[in-house]
């Protein structure tokens, strides 16, 4: 046997009790006593690193005691839900009383309808808060205030951003509008939708406008849509026909359609540096802001706990929308009503484990409205779709066999 000591650094100063921290583990024998404790804490001494509790492990090689293992984020969310029936409890939890009567054994945070459950999601959400609402009181404004959202297609990165301003204060009333730029043939087509913007944020509106697919080609040119953004952008107005039109208070959101991740997309900006065809940079520098929406997916053939947990409320919220008559009413404490789903362990438990949606949130969502739940007071096995309608959102083998209980119940 050995014993595994985990060595914490926290990411904010000094803190006692860190949300987020890096961590190191070293491993040595139980007996033998290679190394003494001493000798260790004296190695991560002058790198401000703290000893955490030790755990037994099992017998590991000779070569294993002499390494250190790669430096990997840590959080109080992984700390809490260490494995995977400690996860699916709590996910099966979550989908029986809802998001709003689960006692969350670690901080999250509340957006609207939007929910954070993780600290760095929790940060970067109320940056992106503060600079909308900042700019929905300043006065007086000349141009758009512009963030780009990154994300998976169909997990939810409009739904984020309408969910985040929704909550805000502001004089004028939220307008959105959303255009795609993939089914965009001329720039004259993004002049006729800044016509449509100028209109809203003439009749006292704010416009949210959503550049869908901002990252596609035009003409084959990587990022070619980027250079025609640059005026409006920055100074609030666009060209037609030799006349200057001003576009007023608004809100551009560039959300991607070819590039999942802000480092994907910083990539080929980078790509474009050299020739400048795009003038990605230029647009970059416009940018107040970003939004990177997590993936409703599993990866690295393991369960994760965030994952399992966004999978679990955003299923329960859709379940409670479209087929209410599976959540049934009880007596709680008081005069305080609670509400129960009614639902097969192993239906949810493949909802929850299954690596892969095809396509992320929306592939939930198709699953729930293509399940037979009307006057349906249970949902279980025989309530879901035939194995090749699942097959478009999910392996519907795969799914299947989790179906079949617990023990097939991994990723």
């Amino acid at each position: 046997m050995s014993i595994e000591w985990r060595f914490a650094r926290s990411s904010t100063a000094h803190g006692d009790t860190p949300s987020e921290v890096h961590y190191y583990t070293r491993c040595f024998p139980q007996t033998g006593g290679a190394e003494s404790l001493g000798n260790i804490i004296d190695a991560v001494k002058p790198r401000r690193w703290r000893v955490l509790a030790p755990r037994v492990t099992s017998a590991l090689s000779p070569a294993d005691h002499r390494f250190w293992h790669a430096e990997t984020p840590w959080t109080i969310l992984d700390d809490q839900l260490r494995d995977e029936p400690t996860i699916l409890q709590a996910a099966l939890t979550i989908l029986q009383v809802g998001d709003e009567h689960f006692k969350w054994p670690f901080p999250i945070a509340r957006f609207g309808r939007l929910l954070a459950i993780e600290r760095s999601e929790t940060e970067n959400l109320r940056a992106l808060e503060t600079l909308i609402q900042n700019y929905m009181t300043a006065n007086p404004v000349q141009s758009p205030l512009s963030i780009a959202v990154f994300g998976s297609p169909g997990n939810g990165k409009s739904f984020a951003i309408k969910a985040l301003a929704a909550g805000l204060s502001s004089e004028r009333a939220l307008s959105d509008l959303t255009f795609n730029l993939s089914q965009f043939s001329s720039p004259d087509a993004i002049t006729n939708s800044l016509h449509q913007v100028r209109d809203v944020a003439l009749s006292g509106k704010m416009p949210l406008v959503f550049w869908d697919e901002f990252d596609s080609a035009y003409e084959a040119q990587p990022l070619g849509w980027l250079r025609f953004f640059l005026a409006p952008m920055q100074d609030g107005t666009f060209l037609e026909d030799a006349f200057t039109h001003n576009i007023g208070k608004a809100i551009f959101v560039f959300a991607g359609g070819t590039f999942d991740t802000k480092k994907d997309f910083m990539h080929a900006v980078e790509a474009d540096k050299k020739e400048k065809k795009a003038k990605a940079e230029d647009f970059l520098s416009r940018l107040r802001g970003y939004l990177e929406i997590p993936d409703l997916n599993h990866s690295d053939g393991r369960l994760s706990a965030a994952v399992t947990l966004r999978r679990a409320v955003r299923l329960r919220r859709l379940l409670a929308e479209s087929a209410g008559n599976l959540v049934q009413q009880y007596a709680g404490r008081g005069d305080e009503l609670r509400e129960e789903l009614n639902a097969d362990e192993n239906v949810l438990r493949a909802c929850l484990t299954i690596p892969k949606y095809n396509h992320g949130a929306r592939s939930i969502e198709a699953i729930v409205k293509m399940s037979a739940l009307s006057k349906r007071m249970r949902y279980g096995p025989s309530s879901l779709p035939p194995e090749g309608q699942l097959g478009l959102h999910v392996d519907a083998e795969v799914f299947l066999a989790l179906l079949r209980g617990p023990s097939a119940g991994t990723v």
